[in-house]
């Protein structure tokens, strides 16, 4: 999985964005763009009570008239109360939906977002983690038919300048060497004894 941050202000094509929307209906930095680019879709689906803005919950759109294949709406819960955990919840329920399209490349905007207690470093951290959580598999011994791999292979995140984005790839870069080691032992957690003995 390639992951990469990248300056926020360009809406710059992918297969799929993934933008947050605040409690009663209240836009995310990234939302209120991709509402203008796709003529209010996203307010007409709040309007509707499509979205509600509830933290985790999720909402694909594939028809999106705008620089995004597909854009991922994702609730962030109450904007004052948008912290650490509110992102690490949002950001995996987001990906957990991406998981299931055809995906390549996504992009995910909530980085943008004001996050309490944290930086761009943090940030890069915290998606590292999330991000291999979700694309873990367990190792199948099995001879029977494979399950077919998430077609995910690159995550960009949007931070607001030049020095958040030097802090978010070093983030980056340290959760992948924390994850890496944490995907290890949990292989050989998960390999039956015969194979991975207490020795």
């Amino acid at each position: 999985m390639e992951l990469h941050a990248l300056s926020a202000s360009s809406r710059h094509r992918t297969d799929c964005a993934i933008v947050g929307i605040y409690e009663k209906g209240l836009l995310s930095s990234a939302a209120v763009a991709f509402d203008r680019e796709s003529g209010k879709q996203i307010s007409r689906l709040i309007k509707q009570g499509d979205v509600s803005g509830k933290l985790g919950e999720t909402l694909l759109l594939t028809e999106t008239k705008s620089s995004a294949a597909r854009i991922v709406l994702v609730g962030l819960g109450s904007k004052d109360k948008f912290g650490r955990k509110q992102y690490r919840k949002a950001l995996h329920a987001a990906l957990n939906t991406v998981k299931k399209t055809g995906t390549v490349h996504a992009t995910s905007f909530l980085s943008e977002e004001t996050i309490a207690a944290t930086n761009a470093y943090y940030v890069g951290r915290t998606t590292a983690e999330v991000t291999a959580q979700i694309t873990y598999r367990v190792p199948d011994l099995k001879s029977s038919k494979k399950p077919a791999a998430t077609a995910l292979k690159k995550l960009s995140i949007a931070v607001l300048g030049a020095a958040e984005r030097t802090q978010a790839e070093k983030g980056l870069q340290h959760g992948v060497g924390i994850t890496s080691g944490m995907s290890l032992t949990r292989d050989l957690g998960n390999l039956p004894p015969n194979i991975c003995t207490p020795t």
